[in-house]
This record gives C-alpha cells, sequence and structure tokens, in this order.
C-alpha cells in the first residue's frame, strides 16, 4: 500500500488572516516503509513573515521572496501525491487555502499527546499516536 506522510510550515496558523504555506515536504512510503521518492518545496507566500512564526521555522520573507507561488508547483505536488492515503503531522493545518481540493485530505495526523511542539526536541515515536 502506498501513503505519503507529509508536513508543511506556514506564516501562521489562521487562513482568515491571511496566513499561507511556506513549505511542505512529502515522503513516499509503500508497506509502511520509505522508497526514496520524496517531494520537497518551498513558496512565497506574498505576504511578510510574522517574526512569531519565522522564530519556529527560521523561514524569513527574504529567503522565500524568490520562490514560486503555491500555484505554480501544484499540480506537480498533486501528481506527486496521486490517490495515495496521506499522514500528516498537522492535519488542522490543510484549513489553508492551498491545501483545500479534495485530494489532499490525511488519513492519520501525528500528534504529542502532551501539547509539547515536536519541534522543540526530538520526539520518540512512540509518543506520539495515530488518530482518525
Amino acid at each position: 500500500m502506498r501513503e505519503i506522510v507529509f508536513d508543511t510550515e506556514t506564516t501562521g496558523l489562521n487562513p482568515a488572516t491571511g496566513d499561507r504555506l511556506v513549505e511542505i515536504g512529502c515522503v513516499e512510503l509503500v508497506n509502511k516503509v520509505e522508497t526514496g521518492r520524496t517531494f520537497h518545496a518551498y513558496f512565497n507566500p506574498e505576504r511578510s513573515m510574522p517574526a512569531e512564526a519565522e522564530a519556529v521555522h527560521g523561514l524569513s520573507s527574504l529567503f522565500l521572496s524568490d520562490k514560486p507561488c503555491f500555484r505554480e508547483r501544484a499540480a506537480e505536488l498533486i501528481d506527486f501525491i496521486g490517490d495515495s492515503p496521506l499522514i500528516a503531522h498537522n492535519a488542522s493545518l490543510l484549513r489553508l487555502p492551498e491545501l483545500r481540493t479534495g485530494r489532499l485530505r490525511p488519513v492519520r495526523n501525528l500528534d504529542v499527546p502532551d501539547g509539547r511542539h515536536p519541534c522543540h526536541r526530538p520526539v520518540a515515536p512512540s509518543r506520539c499516536q495515530a488518530q482518525p
């Protein structure tokens, strides 16, 4: 079975205030084993990067200024995903306009049970729980 595990970085968590996707990374699994196929892209959000978001992921407005907009690489991302189920680190971000297509639906969402941000330090897989 083919699945795509992905994670994203954004300008924030509220699309209603204009937050946008700035990075996506995808890893292909077949029968739960990495195949070596990946998709990675940075996107120009066409807005400034809030200091709070930059503090989390380190992506500045200057760094992203020469990157393509999401719409310029969306077809390539959709082709990579195909009809495979998705496993998302933070599926709540699927509210972002860039990710609102019928083909980008997570089947599982990995959350850290005690609420710590997983980027603060490595989290052992045993500390994560799959959620439907």
